[in-house]
């Protein structure tokens, strides 16, 4: 469910930044500085807040690096666990034969009607176009985001902040979704999954959807035989419940996730090995592991009433994260150690209204960024928020991929073109 966040209205009105404000000379381009290392504010363009929190936790993440340097993709594609049930996707299997989800995947499109291949043919066609579109924008805003030299359209002063302007995208998410309305109130995750479907061309742009794409496992296992039959479906993020009294952390909210139902008398299933219907239990798992993970936290819910309300509670989330436990039972996958970089807040009473921010990690130091404003923060200020979306990537990634592949600070803006054609 959504959340709407109102944003600071019609958007701060904003001066240029002259040669005269900032001077930044070689030797200061040379060391760290508060440009180079913490991030930039973005430009509230009306009620745009929820995009400007969503953009500064994907920018917090390596998708920097894949945007910029698609060469540094392998490495990064490298950090995500179970590459081979990744590449052959969605289906469903008997588990006793696991092979028999590539003849699965091989004839989808053989059992497709001419009708139909000629409409997704259509449907492809159009999803590249806005995939380019996105892509091209999304790293050009990028640049400006890591970069130090400002172009004379795209970063703005004010006071110690520097302001990067994202309305080519921010301005159409409409172009992302017919969902989301340009200047209305919308939801992030809304957004923040629009965005990331667009960019990955629903899963079709590897390279890409690699970063964030795992595959979800259901397993539903007869209890007689004890044969199960396995599902697995592509996630981009995990929508967790948090609801239940008993779910205080995230790792509550995981366990309610993967938990096993056991279904019996009249909620049996009928079992191809036995031949009729029996007890099941039902589960879900990941089966995969992505490079960034994703975790929404449902705080939008229904009450006895049937109104939708803003749950208050706090969740504790931990800034190390292990997913073990969550993995499937049947391929045993062992998945990479995570690190919080980003927290997304919806701040307000009701799901009708409120205000986005983010809190992101930049160089072992925590910023909040609120539309234009970015302050240090600390940790402990971080752990408190009532989170929304909590982003995690594989530890250590983002600092291995940097020592191989620096972030190009000073490349030129006309490389973009090329390094779109390479993630595409």
């Amino acid at each position: 469910m959504m959340g709407k966040g109102s944003g600071s209205g019609k958007g701060a009105i904003l001066h240029e930044r002259s040669k005269e404000t900032i001077d930044i000379s070689n030797n200061e381009l040379r060391k760290p500085s508060l440009v180079e290392t913490s991030p930039k504010g973005f430009t509230n363009v009306g009620n745009s807040c929820y995009a400007n929190a969503a953009l500064q936790c994907l920018l917090s993440t390596s998708l920097t690096h894949a945007l910029l340097q698609p060469e540094s993709m392998d490495i990064l594609r490298g950090y995500s666990s179970n590459h081979r049930l990744l590449e052959l996707g969605a289906g469903s299997f008997d588990s006793q034969n696991v092979d028999d989800v590539d003849e699965s995947v091989r004839s989808r499109s053989s059992r497709m009607s001419r009708k139909e291949k000629r409409r997704q043919r259509r449907m492809e066609k159009r999803m590249h176009v806005k995939s380019d579109w996105l892509t091209r924008h999304l790293t050009l805003i990028t640049r400006e985001y890591v970069e130090n030299e400002p172009s004379k359209t795209s970063w703005f002063y004010r006071g110690k902040n520097i302001i990067v302007d994202p309305s080519p995208i921010t301005k159409h998410p409409d172009r992302l979704s017919k969902c989301l309305t340009p200047y209305q109130q919308e939801d992030a995750h809304e957004f923040m999954r629009a965005l990331l479907t667009t960019l990955t061309m629903n899963g079709e742009n590897k390279r890409l959807s690699s970063l964030f794409d795992g595959l979800l496992e259901s397993a539903v296992t007869c209890q007689v035989c004890r044969r199960s039959s396995l599902t697995r479906d592509r996630y981009m993020d995990l929508s967790l419940d948090i609801v239940g009294k008993h779910v205080n952390t995230l790792g509550d909210a995981m366990c309610e996730f993967t938990k096993t139902e056991f279904l019996d008398c009249d909620n049996t299933v009928f079992c191809e090995n036995c031949a009729q219907k029996q007890p099941v239990a039902k589960g879900l798992r990941l089966a995969t592991a992505p490079s960034i993970l994703v975790c929404h936290l449902k705080r939008f819910s229904y009450n006895d009433y049937g109104r939708m309300v803003r749950l208050h509670k706090h969740l504790r989330f931990p800034l190390n994260l292990e997913i073990g436990d969550y993995m499937s039972l049947a391929n045993k996958a062992t998945p990479p150690s995570y690190e919080l970089v980003g927290v997304l807040v919806h701040q307000g009473r009701s799901c009708e209204s409120g205000h986005y921010i983010a809190y992101v990690k930049s160089q072992n130091e925590w910023y909040k960024a609120n539309d234009s404003q970015i302050s240090k923060a600390d940790v402990n200020t971080v752990l408190s928020q009532q989170a929304y979306i909590l982003m995690y990537e594989v530890a250590g990634m983002r600092s291995t991929t940097m020592k191989r592949f620096p972030t190009p600070l000073a490349r030129s803006r006309r490389n973009h073109v090329d390094m779109h054609d390479a993630l595409n």
